[in-house]
């Protein structure tokens, strides 16, 4: 039987869909679902819009790494909590990049390298986080069906080479 959402809590969600669509409506860079709506991006959208999901990535980020330690590792809670915090970034970051090879102006490439670095160092937290480093080791020896055992050990693999593991 499917669960009664009391009204208030369905008009804070509708609250939150419509907060979230304006958003997206201001800063097309912050919608990050289906095609990217390039004809409505301008250089002034880059910034904040790289700002928000940079902040709120990090916060998540922050706090999958305080409860990882707390449970056994699962798949969900590691891998695929882990997709869904870097897909904002990826997704508006790629169309930013894909911009500046491809309608590049010196406002553009400013813009591209002022925020670049924030990216890189955001970039960097995730992939040598040693909480999810151990996380996915674990994972990495749980009985996994085979293709999130690949999936697990690639992201391990990716790990080592940004130099997790390095003491």
């Amino acid at each position: 039987m499917p669960v009664s959402r009391s009204p208030s809590h369905r008009a804070q969600a509708s609250a939150r869909r419509n907060a979230a669509s304006a958003v997206a409506e201001v800063n097309p860079l912050l919608e990050t679902k289906g095609l990217p709506r390039f004809q409505s991006i301008d250089v002034k959208h880059v910034e904040p819009a790289m700002e928000a999901i940079l902040k709120s990535m990090r916060e998540d980020f922050k706090s999958l790494e305080d409860e990882l330690p707390k449970k056994d590792p699962e798949y969900e809670g590691v891998v695929e909590s882990l997709e869904k915090l870097r897909h904002p970034l990826s997704y508006s970051w790629g169309v930013v990049s894909h911009l500046n090879n491809v309608k590049n102006s010196d406002a553009l490439r400013e813009v591209h390298q002022a925020v670049q670095p924030e990216v890189v160092k955001a970039s960097m937290e995730l992939s040598q986080s040693r909480v999810v480093f151990d996380a996915l080791g674990s994972l990495e020896k749980s009985a996994l069906p085979e293709s999130r055992q690949r999936i697990v050990e690639s992201a391990l693999r990716d790990m080592r080479l940004s130099g997790v593991d390095l003491e």
